[in-house]
């Protein structure tokens, strides 16, 4: 599969995500690293509810009031919203996304918090950031790399919109070892299972694009229990076979046609999938 089509998959598929409440941030408030839920409770539902990360990037952070902040794939705008409370009116918070639906999902919740002043949303790759170079103290990102059909270019992008001695908080999907005829199973995801990184190659990637003191503060192992859940909601089954069949409807079809298979799945990628948070540091004195 071509980037670009990879791209127009997950345009679609997080278009059609929104507004179902499929989102799943208000189970990461059960992980001591995930989201607090007090805080969430602060947040238009709309940016909650439609919210898909994997952890929390800004969990224990040291972003400061006055900080400059860079969402890489904002989504609906809950870690930009958690951002802009950090940073206050005195900082500012930028977040990136390419689907257009999120977009203006993300400005409406920056409105309707009060924070357009100092955060907002621009439409637009993360291989290629329309931001400034040097413009950031930290550059977060949620789940998102992971989709990237070109890692290191994000990675470098990062590198590039960071201030020296600025830090990315990068949370993210890793995987030991997914054999291929499971990447059949695994919903969304399986546009990208091929290109999914190992802890130690996440690590490398982010060293070769330029960054120090790269290590992993946290981590959550997905058991079989989770996997099943996650697998379940990836394929949404909402109609019976016949009926997707009467309507010719594909992605419905597949669904009940993998429905049966996903606890297999489950159990043989027990241990072997979690999401990770990476923090790392551009080096104070940059080298040309």
């Amino acid at each position: 599969m071509n980037a670009k089509t990879l791209r127009e998959e997950i345009r679609a598929d997080y278009s059609s995500r929104l507004d179902k409440g499929r989102g799943w941030v208000k189970e990461l408030t059960q992980n001591p690293d995930g989201y607090d839920n007090q805080e969430l409770q602060l947040l238009p539902d709309d940016a909650v509810e439609n919210s898909f990360g994997c952890g929390n990037p800004l969990a224990f952070t040291n972003i400061k009031p006055g900080d400059c902040v860079v969402d890489l794939g904002s989504g609906a705008g809950l870690d930009v919203l958690l951002a802009a409370d950090k940073v206050g009116p005195q900082g500012r918070v930028i977040g990136i996304d390419m689907t257009s639906t999120m977009v203006a999902k993300a400005r409406s919740n920056i409105l309707q918090s009060g924070v357009e002043s100092f955060a907002e949303i621009r439409q637009g790759m993360i291989e290629s950031v329309p931001a400034e170079s040097g413009t950031a103290d930290w550059v977060i990102s949620n789940c998102v790399l992971s989709l990237s059909p070109d890692k290191p270019a994000v990675l470098r992008e990062v590198y590039r919109l960071l201030k020296p001695g600025g830090w990315m908080s990068i949370s993210d999907i890793v995987v030991d070892h997914i054999p291929p005829w499971i990447s059949l199973f695994a919903g969304f995801y399986s546009t990208v299972t091929h290109s999914l990184l190992n802890e130690d190659q996440y690590l490398h990637e982010v060293s070769l694009a330029g960054m120090i003191n790269a290590k992993i503060d946290a981590r959550l192992v997905y058991d079989r229990l989770l996997l099943e859940g996650g697998l379940k909601d990836q394929l949404n089954k909402e109609k019976p076979l016949r009926t997707a069949l009467l309507h010719r409807d594909k992605p419905q079809i597949l669904a009940n046609l993998y429905a049966p298979i996903i606890q297999p799945v489950a159990k043989r990628l027990d241990g072997k999938v979690a999401s990770i948070r990476v923090i790392a540091q551009k080096p104070n004195v940059v080298t040309q």
